[in-house]
Formats: structure tokens, C-alpha cells, sequence
């Protein structure tokens, strides 16, 4: 059975860990990876294309995950979104999910939990190809 290879998108301030999301990505799945280093930017990337799952910190400057999300679904239909947050509280919980996400994972992150959600979600859709 052969997979279409799925579109990510990661979305996040920190230089470091955005490198280290994409490779994580990279090594795991036959995706096409891009990334955004802000909401802004986030948000022109994803008003004109479409992703089968982003990934997105909630705190970034400019405009949070949050923020991009409502935004977005002004103008189309949200894609899957795993959030990244720093917070683990139920508050932040909901507001994530209230938001549109479908799930969330909390730093310090364990890559192989959200490796896991982000491969599930992709599976559901047929898209999921492990290397």
C-alpha cells in the first residue's frame, strides 16, 4: 500500500527548537516539512496553503498560537494542530482545544510522545509513512 506524503507545517520563535522539531519530523516521516518562525508568518503561509498537520507554539511574539488559529478559521476550514505550550494547566487545556487544536503536548517536550500523536493523526488520514 503506498501513502501520500503529507504536508507539516512547524511553527515556532525559538530557532533551536524549530531545527530540532523539523529534524525530528524529518527523520521519522516522508513529509514535506516547512516551517514559520512567528504567527505572522504562520498565518500568510497557511491563508494560501494547506497542511495536513501543523505544529505550533501557543507563546510566540506577534501573535500567539491562539491568536493564528482563530484567525484563520475566519477565512477557511482549520487543518489539524498539535499546540506546544510551556503550561499544563486545564485552563490552557481548553483554550487550545476551544481554539481548534486537536491535541496539545507540553514542554519540556518528549519528541517521541508528540512523534506519536503527529503519527496517529497522519495515519487517520492515510498519510502516515515511517522511513
Amino acid at each position: 500500500m503506498e501513502f501520500a506524503k503529507a504536508k507539516i507545517l512547524v511553527v515556532e520563535d525559538a530557532t533551536e527548537v524549530l531545527a530540532y522539531f523539523k529534524g525530528s519530523l524529518g527523520r521519522k516521516f516522508n513529509a514535506d516539512i516547512q516551517t514559520a518562525k512567528d504567527g505572522p508568518e504562520a498565518l500568510k503561509v497557511l491563508s494560501v496553503e494547506d497542511f495536513d498537520l501543523v505544529i505550533m507554539d501557543i507563546n510566540m511574539p506577534g501573535m500567539s498560537g491562539i491568536e493564528v488559529m482563530q484567525a484563520l478559521e475566519k477565512v477557511k476550514k482549520l487543518p489539524d494542530i498539535i499546540v506546544v505550550t510551556a503550561h499544563d494547566s486545564p485552563e490552557i487545556a481548553r483554550a487550545v482545544v476551544e481554539a481548534g487544536a486537536v491535541d496539545y503536548v507540553v514542554k519540556p517536550l518528549d519528541m517521541e510522545k508528540m512523534l506519536s500523536k503527529a503519527k496517529l493523526i497522519l495515519s487517520k488520514k492515510g498519510l502516515f509513512v515511517e522511513k
